[in-house]
């Protein structure tokens, strides 16, 4: 793989990981993996103003991890899977190398004691990896959010 292609991979990554970074956004993504939804409904949810949330969306669209389409007056905004796909390709790879990393660990310290490696497992590195991976989930559990008090 060349450079180039590498470094665009890193800085989309790097796009998508900023805007997760902070906790409002992280908090637009759980709402929007519920259900697709419009600015004010997404404000009337959450501890900050229409104009924020307007923001925080545009960072979102430009991490492509939301996007959205006219409904009349409104913008109903949903996620996007190409950037989910992305961070999870990029999480996928990074799990990968933890992975390999720990089967030449354990396979020195057997040589090193004096016993044989392990047995490996006749499979192939993508089977073995979709094996050991965290399960996928499109659904969010346990969320918690806040609410304005209207009163105010």
């Amino acid at each position: 793989m060349t450079t180039n292609l590498l470094l665009q991979r890193r800085g989309d990554a790097d796009l998508t990981l900023n805007a997760l970074g902070d906790g409002t956004r992280r908090a637009i993504v759980d709402l929007l993996a519920e259900r697709p939804r419009a600015v004010g409904e997404i404000a009337d949810l959450l501890p900050v103003t229409r104009p924020a949330v307007s923001l925080h969306l545009k960072v979102l669209k430009d991490a492509r991890l939301v996007r959205d389409e006219a409904v009349g007056t409104r913008r109903i905004y949903r996620l996007d899977q190409t950037g989910l796909e992305m961070l999870r390709t990029y999480i996928d790879r990074l799990w990968a190398g933890a992975l390999d990393r720990f089967a030449a660990a354990a396979e020195a310290t057997h040589r090193a004691e004096g016993r044989d490696a392990p047995p490996r497992p006749a499979t192939t590195d993508a089977e073995e990896r979709a094996r050991l991976a965290p399960p996928r989930s499109t659904r969010t559990t346990g969320s918690t959010r806040t609410t304005r008090d209207r009163s105010t």
